[in-house]
């Protein structure tokens, strides 16, 4: 029988509490991956995995696919698209869904709003489930513009560059930096505290 962490049970009931029917697995005594339920194909397997599952820390989000001879760009779109259905859940077990919803989070308007020469401060990374540190960033705006979107579960996102190399996205409705989508905030979490 497979043995979950305070922080594996607290989990699933956040990702019950938004709607998605989730369960980890294990090889053994340790649970090790979510499997994300409830899409109604039986070819498709959906999950989660973590550099250490017992914190729930270091998510993946995994698509596979059984082969039924279509055309590789079949299974690409289709694995899309189940990326991007479960785009919410991934949100959540890695802590940025709260943070989407921070008041001190840049909104996609209020990005493309900015105004070149605009002098701006913002802070990213530093949540409790996030690994990097809280950094600022100071600069001045450069480039503001719509664009092609390379991430899952969109077709378009404004793109913010500052005079000092800096560059911004938006996805699901909010400005990001770096690989890790982390949200982009006006505030520290720091004088939040405070």
């Amino acid at each position: 029988m497979t043995t979950l962490t305070e922080k594996q049970i607290a989990i699933i009931a956040k990702l019950a509490g938004a709607g998605f029917t989730a369960r980890w697995w294990g090889r053994g005594v340790t649970a090790e991956r979510i499997y994300l339920n409830g899409h109604g194909r039986r070819d498709v397997k959906v999950w989660l995995e973590f550099d250490d599952p017992a914190n729930v820390a270091g998510a993946a989000l995994k698509v596979r696919i059984d082969d039924c001879g279509q055309h590789p760009n079949w299974y690409a779109g289709q694995r899309a698209q189940f990326m991007a259905d479960c785009a919410e859940a991934f949100q959540i077990i890695t802590g940025q869904a709260e943070a989407e919803k921070a008041s001190s989070t840049i909104t996609e308007a209020a990005a493309e709003a900015l105004s070149i020469g605009t002098a701006v401060i913002f802070f990213t990374g530093g949540e409790p489930s996030d690994s990097n540190s809280e950094m600022k960033i100071e600069g001045a705006v450069t480039k503001v513009y719509r664009e092609r979107a390379p991430q899952i579960g969109q077709d378009e996102n404004v793109v913010v560059e500052l005079d000092n190399g800096y560059s911004f996205y938006t996805w699901r409705g909010v400005l990001r930096y770096g690989g890790g989508a982390q949200v982009v905030r006006v505030r520290s979490l720091k004088a939040a505290e405070r």
